[in-house]
């Protein structure tokens, strides 16, 4: 998959457009994303790593918290 599909393929769920909404407002950690959706963490990471792989999320890890 090229860069613009994979981009393009992460847009087209609605969980992750409202996660990217979020991040639009400021950093946040892994945590503090899971509490804002009612969904497992398990589904909250597949988002992550989706969304980091199409290059639209950055991640930094602070102590054992990662940030997006």
């Amino acid at each position: 998959m090229d860069q613009l599909s994979s981009v393009f393929t992460s847009l087209s769920d609605p969980t992750r457009r409202d996660i990217l909404t979020a991040l639009g407002r400021g950093s946040l950690t892994a945590g503090q994303l899971a509490d804002l959706f009612p969904i497992s963490k398990a589904a909250m990471s597949h988002h992550f790593n989706v969304l980091k792989s199409a290059g639209l999320v950055r991640t930094e890890r602070r102590g054992q918290s990662i940030v997006y």
